[in-house]
């Protein structure tokens, strides 16, 4: 039993080493692969036919070629993903459904026009049938013998009703007198309740101008309030920088940013510029600059600047290359993180919103 027990935990921890060392390699795979990169570009001095004035291509490689970034400006302006053979992103694909999207609704609303068409051709149709029902109808003889029975009934009714409609005329008369006293006392009131309105109105702007006041003094006092907090703020994160532990601080930072810097900075390049301005001042001003940098350039030889005193001109190009490793933006950066003054710093800031967070 127990050497089964102790080839079972040999196998284990076998499997368990295995798996750690995949992770470390996976580790030292991903830290050390270099980026490479490779920028270029080509601004020309007029726009010719077939020509752009400016175009600019850049590629990202890593892990040795499995991840490449392509990104071309501005023909055709995309931006691709690629992991092997496969592509992980396209800034193309999207505009590519978009257009897809419309021409099914424009398609939808072309198959939905000749329905409509043909219903309003139903209508009239119908519409047409009952006008020639109508006109085609006439009356029977039977119909025709009844008419002067239904006359003289019909007049008879009338005559009666215009008798009666006299009667009620006469009481509408009188109620008509009465309605005129009744009205001559209602406009009395109507003009009292009309004032009494008006008084009313001035009351409600009022009650509203002193509603405004009060919300515009509120507003004030919180807009005040909130200048405070970020004056505050403000002269607190001052006060870090300058005291002894956020300078030590700071100068950590600069030195680990310039180390990052220079492994970042491209190694090899090419630049061919041609410049001239409207003035040759400064066209001269600009020839003593490069003058100067020029001597602090490595390379010089790949750096090169063309003056044209005669007229405006801007054209040239440049193929930067380079390369670098994420070990070390991941060292600089977890140097920065374990640092003791960036402890420090953290306590500090915490402190200062701690009494914040109980107020609220």
């Amino acid at each position: 039993m127990l050497g089964i027990l102790l080839k079972i935990l040999s196998i284990i921890g076998i499997s368990l080493l295995v798996i750690l060392l995949l992770i470390l390699l996976i580790v030292v795979v991903v830290l050390f692969s270099p980026i490479t990169y490779r920028v270029r570009g080509e601004k020309l001095a007029g726009e010719d036919e077939g020509h752009l004035p400016f175009w600019g291509k850049v590629k990202v490689t890593y892990l040795f070629g499995m991840i490449r970034v392509y990104f071309d400006y501005p023909d055709p302006g995309k931006l691709i993903m690629k992991f092997l053979c496969f592509k992980i992103y396209d800034s193309s694909k999207p505009k590519n459904e978009k257009n897809k999207k419309e021409k099914t609704k424009k398609e939808k609303t072309k198959k939905e026009k000749p329905k409509k068409e043909k219903v309003k051709e139903q209508k009239e149709d119908s519409g047409q049938e009952i006008q020639t029902e109508i006109k085609n109808f006439e009356p029977d003889q039977s119909q025709k013998e009844k008419l002067p029975e239904e006359i003289s009934e019909r007049t008879e009714e009338n005559l009666e009703n215009i008798e009666n409609l006299a009667d009620i005329s006469l009481e509408k008369d009188e109620d008509v007198i009465k309605d005129d006293k009744d009205s001559a006392e209602k406009k009395k009131f109507s003009i009292l309740s009309k004032i009494k309105g008006f008084f009313e109105k001035i009351r409600s702007l009022e009650n509203k101008l002193r509603n405004f006041l009060h919300k515009t003094q509120d507003k004030a006092k919180a807009i005040k309030e909130k200048c405070k907090k970020i004056y505050d703020e403000v002269c607190f994160y001052k006060d870090l920088a300058t005291c002894e532990i956020g300078k030590q601080f700071l100068d950590h930072v600069k030195k680990r940013v310039i180390k990052i810097l220079k492994t970042i900075k491209p190694r090899k390049y090419q630049i061919d510029i041609e410049f001239g301005a409207d003035s040759p001042d400064i066209t001269g001003y600009v020839v003593a600059a490069y003058g100067m940098v020029l001597s602090k350039v490595k390379r010089p030889n790949c750096f090169y600047l063309r003056a044209d005193f005669t007229q405006s001109i801007f054209a040239g190009k440049f193929d930067i290359r380079g390369h670098f490793i994420l070990f070390t933006i991941v060292y600089n950066g977890l140097r920065l993180l374990l640092d003791k003054n960036f402890k420090r710093l953290r306590r500090k800031i915490k402190k200062h919103k701690q009494p914040k967070a109980k107020a609220a």
